[in-house]
């Protein structure tokens, strides 16, 4: 924006941009010339900004751990890349996702499971803590209204280890009572999942 322009119209696009202009005089061929930088700002990296941590209390979780030789952040982008879910999650049937979007808060992706699509949204991801943290939440989940699942990354003496909760959401009677019976097979699952992760991590 050019400076006159700026001063007409500030509040205007403060409102609009929500951002904290830098006024800049700069030298040019064509002489001295004055006006505001406005920094962009990823869509992407918007939505992790505003993203909160789910709602988790009251909840017990099914948990399981291991320790995985390898750099917490390469761990951590191994795990959030869609284009590598079905290395390492012997469960899925197939797996489908848009190549051309970013993993990121809100965006979706389909598992194919026993033949059925199911969905799974994106909905957690911190990176700015000692702890990596990125979450999941499952729907179309037999009597269960969804399943939330937190990939927790933490730095260890010989790499990291990687913590997995899954929370199962039910308000209706049958699931409640269910559930326990429902973390069985998933339980299952996820120990699949983990040790492939480990064994395809240390190989590489």
């Amino acid at each position: 924006f050019s400076q006159d322009y700026w001063k007409k119209n500030k509040l205007i696009i403060q409102e609009l941009l929500g951002l904290n202009p830098k006024l800049i005089q700069d030298e040019f061929d064509f002489g001295s010339y004055s006006y505001v930088n406005y920094p962009l700002i990823r869509e992407k990296n918007k939505d992790l900004k505003m993203a909160e941590m789910p709602q988790l209390e009251g909840i017990t979780p099914l948990k399981l751990d291991i320790n995985i030789e390898a750099n917490p952040n390469e761990l951590y982008q191994y795990v959030i890349d869609l284009s590598l879910r079905l290395e390492w999650n012997p469960g899925l049937e197939d797996f489908k996702y848009d190549p051309k979007l970013i993993n990121n808060t809100s965006s979706s992706h389909t598992c194919v499971i026993n033949g059925k699509d199911v969905e799974v949204k994106t909905i957690f991801a911190n990176t700015t803590t000692e702890e990596l943290i990125y979450i999941e939440e499952t729907f179309d989940v037999p009597l269960l209204d969804s399943v939330i699942t937190l990939f927790r990354i933490m730095e260890e003496e010989n790499g990291s280890k990687i913590e997995v909760e899954a929370y199962l959401k039910a308000d209706n009677f049958l699931g409640k009572i269910l559930s326990p019976f429902i973390k069985i097979p998933l339980k299952k699952n996820i120990q699949a999942s983990l040790m492939t992760l480990k064994e395809n991590m240390e190989e590489s």
